[in-house]
């Protein structure tokens, strides 16, 4: 018992949890899939009505008046209906660290640690983050604010969540919070 006092009270451990790697195959085909089949209807249409859903597509990546939610409300709309509700095609705007994708700069991670007594036993929680431009200039583990739509889709008999967002102008680096942990 008198060991995590010990090393607390040392410093130790001085640097947070680190999240894992982000590598969602199903996620980067899923919007591949959207997206070329996005791309082939706009191709068989003719003048007026390839217009007119340009114009949708670019309203669905407009972001509006933000909603207010905490990250931990966020991941609790996955098991809650009146929350999923609340957060369907709104926008949120959250912070965590950011953990980009193995594969795909589109792709990436806001992380945040939940903890249940002290930090040692601090488990990542993680909302997927799909960005219609690459992500490229914010550092793995560096804090990051992201302005997004919140989805929802199923996997499965799975309720997923994903935001997604236009791009680098949403998504910027921030200072770590004060207290970085869900409790």
């Amino acid at each position: 018992m008198l060991v995590p006092i010990v090393l607390f009270t040392l410093g130790l451990p001085n640097k947070g949890p680190r999240a894992a790697s982000v590598d969602d195959v199903v996620a980067r085909a899923a919007e591949a899939v959207r997206d070329s089949t996005q791309t082939v209807s706009i191709v068989g249409m003719d003048d007026w009505s390839r217009l007119i859903l340009l114009g949708k597509i670019a309203g669905d990546d407009a972001l509006g008046q933000i909603v207010p939610g905490s990250f931990k409300e966020i991941l609790e709309s996955v098991s809650d209906r009146g929350l999923r509700a609340k957060f369907q095609d709104n926008t949120v705007e959250l912070r965590g660290q950011f953990v980009a994708d193995t594969h795909d700069p589109r792709f990436f991670a806001l992380v945040r640690f939940k903890i249940g007594c002290c930090a040692p036993d601090a488990v990542d929680t993680r909302i997927n983050v799909f960005s219609r431009e690459p992500i490229t200039a914010i550092k793995r583990d560096s804090w990051a604010k992201v302005r997004g739509k919140v989805e929802y889709g199923k996997r499965g008999d799975t309720v997923v969540l994903r935001l997604v967002t236009s791009g680098p102008d949403n998504v910027i680096s921030c200072n770590p919070d004060v207290n970085p942990y869900i409790q």
